[in-house]
């Protein structure tokens, strides 16, 4: 099948039709500039690895681990972390797995309503071209599937800390660089992993960056608009 993820045009091939699900929303047209399947021997050794993962979800993940591999050519890169778009502007959250991220999505919901749209929940790909971040949805968005084929300019990007009192800080390029470097999909290629380096160096140089420090209290996602929206 021909999806467009990411802005690219991909055929992805699955035996099982949970990953045809997990894409329905990216059907597209066109020819592709990259295809992938996975073969029994690989989906087999992703269940050794993550046993408790279904087969079907193995080889979900094996295919998108091919692509997030080569996504870089096409100026693209997996970042973990969770996205939403308002007012056209969208806002990225990191932080390690378990630290509030879905959390806090969930929270801007509340506070904004339908104002806020979440373009990926877990794993969106970033982009830096002609000066300018953008990041897009994808299939691959986390257990509760929060994703839309939809892309908007990177605004700014937040590295959360939880904390009883919820305020927000501005922070240099150096000070996040090791943390957000952490949350990125390095390939193993060289060429890859420095065209990589390459877009993360740019999203550094040009996104405003924070720090925020929030606890579950809705308040939360109001002190993190307020801060960010620059």
């Amino acid at each position: 099948m021909i999806y467009s993820i990411a802005g690219i045009t991909v055929e992805l091939d699955f035996k099982y039709k949970y990953g045809e699900e997990k894409c329905e929303r990216y059907l597209s047209e066109g020819s592709p500039v990259f295809s992938a399947f996975a073969t029994d021997d690989e989906i087999q050794k992703e269940k050794l690895n993550t046993p408790e993962n279904s087969l079907e979800a193995c080889e979900f993940d094996c295919v998108f681990r091919k692509l997030y591999n080569y996504a870089p050519k096409e100026g693209r890169m997996l970042v973990h972390g969770a996205a939403l778009m308002m007012h056209g502007k969208a806002f990225l959250f990191t932080a390690p797995s378990g630290t509030g991220k879905s959390t806090h999505i969930k929270l801007w919901g509340k506070k904004f309503g339908k104002d806020v749209t979440v373009i990926d929940g877990d794993k969106p790909f970033v982009s830096f071209e002609n000066g300018k971040a953008f990041v897009w949805g994808s299939p691959r968005s986390g257990k509760e599937g929060w994703n839309n084929p939809i892309s908007a300019p990177l605004c700014g990007i937040a590295f959360l800390v939880r904390s009883e009192k919820n305020r927000i800080e501005k922070v240099s390029p150096l000070e996040m660089a090791e943390k957000f470097f952490a949350q990125c999909y390095i390939p193993k290629s060289k060429d890859t992993a420095l065209l990589s380096v390459e877009m993360i160096n740019g999203i550094l140089s040009t996104v405003p960056l924070y720090k925020l420090y929030c606890n579950m209290e809705i308040e939360a996602a109001e002190i993190a608009f307020n801060g960010m929206n620059n």
